[in-house]
């Protein structure tokens, strides 16, 4: 959905669009261009173990780990 509110296919109250488009470009057709092919660029480099998972899942050392944590009775739930 941000992707669509940022390249003006809807619109959406929460989502301050010049603010993110404002890195990529003064003007708004080039800054839409411009974070279209950054999307592109991130969606080709595929999903990226670094990034996977959240911060609290990541700050247990992974879903591996918060399963280990789990069988052993240790509340893993964030919640």
């Amino acid at each position: 959905m941000v992707i669509s509110v940022l390249t003006s296919k809807r619109k959406c109250e929460w989502q301050d669009t010049d603010y993110v488009l404002s890195y990529f470009g003064k003007r708004i057709g080039d800054a839409r261009r411009r974070y279209l092919s950054y999307v592109s660029a991130g969606i080709d480099e595929g999903r990226r173990p670094e990034l996977v998972g959240g911060g609290l899942i990541r700050s247990v050392g992974g879903w591996l780990e918060a399963k280990k944590q789990r069988l052993k009775g240790k509340d893993v739930s964030f919640r």
